[in-house]
């Protein structure tokens, strides 16, 4: 019961932080988008009204968002993120959603410049007000067409974040990698060329001889492919070159010649240059890929114990006696208000829902004394 409240209130302040993380993040997006707004590309949206006071889609808008210009392409976002019946029979209005998106898009991008733009809002406004006549529905297009402005411009922003991320993981492994650690990859190779996986190889991307046969089942997509899967020593020897290419590229002359010796090797083994090529680049994206996501994985470590680390710390003496006031005298524990706000719960029977959720012993899953679970949380 202990391990399982601790967990939950683990997990609950983790959260907390991460969705107060993606809030930030949100907000980062907007100012970027805004910063790189400017008077000239704001005048530049608005050329894109017609008389009538639609717009179409301006270019401008559509690259930020990463829309095609394309009715298509609009009404396939929008279709993703109606809702009620009654969007979904306008969805098809391309007028309507290209004004709706282009109004949020300089509601929200182009605040700083609102002299530029707001005769053109209000004429595109009172277009929507007109074509659509229910001020309900009207509210309900423009809400849905901030959220896909808000969404599209943090996803792109999110996927440079995430490039980033996976270059600064890179640098991270190839700093790691030094003369001595490439010596110890290339001395696995055999006499015939190919190579088994090093200790140093297999720890920085979590790859074993036993699990290479089920790790590159997960990558290899085609046909062709899954026809080597077998066969472990071409999957090592292509694995150990593209890690050398990857983490060791500061230090090439030191595996040249042992990395020309395994392409000689892999050439007459797989005798299709095509399906070769295939191998080596489906190799890379499994060293990528396992070096960022073991990255990922510290940092994630590193910002749960800065969550828990926070929360100790605005944990006053005056926190603690608000807590520890709540014992009765047999010695259990109400729900404290300091706890309910601390852990999102809004009473001790929600409480005991929750955090059942965290255990698999039945018997913990059938008692539904509050007591017992309040004071349990309380001592976590």
């Amino acid at each position: 019961m202990l391990r399982s409240c601790e967990k939950y209130v683990y997990d609950n302040i983790t959260e907390k932080v991460s969705r107060k993380e993606k809030q930030k993040t949100k907000r980062i997006a907007l100012a970027k988008i805004q910063s790189k707004t400017t008077v000239e590309t704001t005048k530049n949206v608005v050329t894109s009204q017609k008389s009538n006071g639609s717009f179409e889609l301006n270019k401008t808008v559509c690259d930020q968002l990463d829309i095609s210009d394309s009715s298509e392409s609009l009404i396939t976002t929008v279709k993703n993120y109606v809702v009620s019946e009654d969007l979904k029979k306008h969805a098809d209005k391309k007028d309507l959603w290209s004004t709706a998106v282009t109004i949020n898009f300089l509601k929200l991008s182009a605040s700083a410049h609102e002299d530029t733009w707001k005769a053109e809002y209000e004429k595109a406004k009172k277009y929507l007000h007109e074509q659509i006549n229910d001020a309900k529905l009207e509210e309900e297009i423009l809400k849905t067409s901030e959220k896909i402005v808000i969404e599209k411009t943090t996803t792109k922003i999110s996927l440079k974040e995430k490039l980033k991320k996976k270059r600064v993981a890179l640098l991270s492994i190839q700093s790691k990698t030094d003369v001595e650690t490439t010596k110890k990859v290339i001395g696995t190779q055999k006499s015939d060329g190919s190579f088994d996986l090093s200790e140093n190889l297999c720890k920085q991307i979590d790859v074993t001889n036993g699990t290479l046969i089920t790790t590159v089942k997960n990558y290899a997509v085609s046909e062709s492919l899954q026809k080597t899967i077998s066969n472990n020593r071409l999957w090592s020897t292509a694995l150990t070159l593209s890690y050398l290419r990857v983490s060791a590229s500061a230090h090439e002359e030191t595996w040249k010649v042992h990395y020309e010796r395994a392409r000689k090797y892999l050439h007459e083994q797989i005798n299709d240059e095509k399906l070769e090529e295939e191998i080596l680049k489906t190799c890379s994206k499994i060293v990528v890929q396992k070096v960022t996501e073991k990255v990922a994985i510290k940092q994630k470590q590193k910002e749960k114990r800065d969550a828990i680390t926070e929360a100790q710390l605005s944990t006053t003496p005056e926190t603690t006696k608000a807590v520890i006031t709540e014992q009765k005298g047999d010695g259990s524990f109400d729900l404290s208000k300091v706890i309910s706000e601390k852990l999102d719960v809004s009473s001790k029977d929600t409480l005991v829902s929750t955090i059942q959720k965290y255990t698999t012993n039945e018997k913990l899953k059938n008692n539904s004394d509050s007591s017992v679970w309040s004071t349990a949380a309380s001592l976590r």
